[in-house]
């Protein structure tokens, strides 16, 4: 006689006819829907026609200093499509960058694609900004001009007057070491990173055109003298963040980096503080008054050198516009 009790975990053999066929209609359904899917995409995108409308109306219409902003931040085939004198801007969360440096900002819009969500993104690219006459359709393109209320006159950028400045290492006694000018480039004394240059570098997906400043080490800082960049300016941006995926480290060797802004006579105009695990651009307003100096100083320190990689962007602006944004996130 079989004793042998039945696993009560186990389905019953009846319930197991069921299974398979359930399964079945699981997977067919899902291959239909992914058929489906495939089937309808090409009616939701743009065609090479409708682009080059678009790029007939942009060099017709558009200004010297506009910029093309795309929603999604991926569909940026129109870049093929225009000269490459007309910016096309597009990267992950670009949907808060200010364009401080464009007064009219040409948005193209794919609303008919999968997952679409233009109202909620022009609920964010829409403040501070107002629309220019009518959206315009090229098939499952939308075009629309907009007064960029957040864009200002810029009178001075660190990154483009680099070559003006001064570059020195100096020690908490004072002692300052300089930096030799090299053609295109400050190069210090001391390991290969401890030059400053302008360049192309990624913030938190960001392409931004900034200066490479690394921290030396300990309490010595790297600093960067700008004569006559604060002369005559209304106010002015300090700005600075991690390169690469440097900002998500946040191990026990990396330590805060602390960017600074004086006015050279070490009038403190602004300080910046880059924790460990800090992405994206972080701004701060120089607190200008009748009696600041002209030139400006940035300097930057950390204790720890590991994956300090900074870039530093500065900029003085003339009288008109709003004040500059100090929060993170998307900039110029």
């Amino acid at each position: 006689m079989d004793t042998t009790s039945p696993d009560p975990a186990s389905p019953p053999p009846r319930a197991l006819r069921f299974v398979w066929p359930v399964q079945l209609a699981v997977i067919v359904a899902l291959a239909l829907w992914a058929l489906v899917f495939q089937v309808r995409l090409p009616s939701k995108l743009p065609t090479a026609a409708d682009y080059r409308a678009v790029a007939d109306v942009l060099e017709r219409e558009a200004r010297p200093g506009d910029v093309v902003f795309v929603y999604p931040w991926w569909a940026d085939r129109v870049r093929t499509f225009i000269p490459d004198s007309i910016p096309v801007v597009g990267y992950l969360d670009d949907e808060d960058d200010p364009l401080l440096r464009h007064r009219r900002i040409w948005l193209l819009a794919q609303p008919n694609l999968p997952k679409s969500d233009l109202d909620g993104f022009l609920a964010i690219f829409g403040r501070g900004r107002t629309r220019v006459g009518t959206e315009r359709a090229f098939g499952n393109l939308v075009l629309s001009l907009w007064d960029n209320g957040r864009y200002r006159p810029i009178r001075f950028s660190a990154p483009d007057a680099l070559g003006t400045g001064r570059v020195y290492l100096e020690h908490p006694d004072g002692e300052r070491v300089d930096c030799p000018w090299r053609g295109d480039r400050f190069v210090c004394p001391g390991p290969w990173y401890l030059h400053v240059k302008t360049g192309w570098h990624e913030v938190k997906f960001q392409p931004r055109r900034c200066i490479w400043m690394h921290p030396p080490g300990g309490d010595a800082r790297l600093v960067l003298e700008l004569p006559g960049a604060l002369e005559g300016a209304k106010d002015a941006l300090l700005e600075t963040g991690y390169i690469w995926d440097t900002g998500f480290r946040h191990g026990a060797g990396n330590t805060t980096t602390y960017v600074r802004a004086d006015d050279g006579a070490g009038h403190p105009l602004a300080d910046v503080a880059l924790p460990p695990g800090l992405e994206g651009m972080q701004r701060a307003v120089l607190a200008l008054t009748p009696d600041s100096g002209s030139t400006l100083r940035v300097s930057v320190q950390s204790r720890d050198t590991d994956a300090r990689w900074i870039c530093v962007d500065a900029l003085a602006f003339d009288a008109g516009g709003s004040a500059p944004p100090t929060s993170g996130g998307g900039a110029p």
